[in-house]
C-alpha cells in the first residue's frame, strides 16, 4: 500500500506528457513529448533535483519543437 500514491500519480501524469505539448495530435506533438519524457527519464535516472529534470525536459520539448516546426511544415 506504501506504493500506491506513487502509481497513481504516474498513472495521471503520463497521458498528460504525451498529450500537453498541442492541442491536436500531430507527428510533430508527439515528437516533442516523447524528447522531454525522455530527458526527464534520463536526468531522473542520474539522480539530478526536481528543477533540473523539469527544465531540462521543458528545454527539450521546446527545442524539439521548434526544429520540427522549420523542417516539417
Amino acid at each position: 500500500m506504501a506504493y500506491v500514491p506513487y502509481a497513481v500519480l504516474a498513472a495521471m501524469t503520463f497521458p498528460a506528457i504525451l498529450f500537453s505539448t498541442a492541442e491536436t495530435v500531430t507527428i510533430q506533438s508527439i515528437l516533442s513529448a516523447a524528447a522531454g519524457l525522455g530527458v526527464a527519464l534520463v536526468l531522473a535516472y542520474k539522480d539530478k533535483g526536481l528543477l533540473t529534470v523539469a527544465v531540462g525536459a521543458t528545454a527539450a520539448a521546446f527545442l524539439v519543437d521548434q526544429i520540427t516546426r522549420i523542417f516539417l511544415v
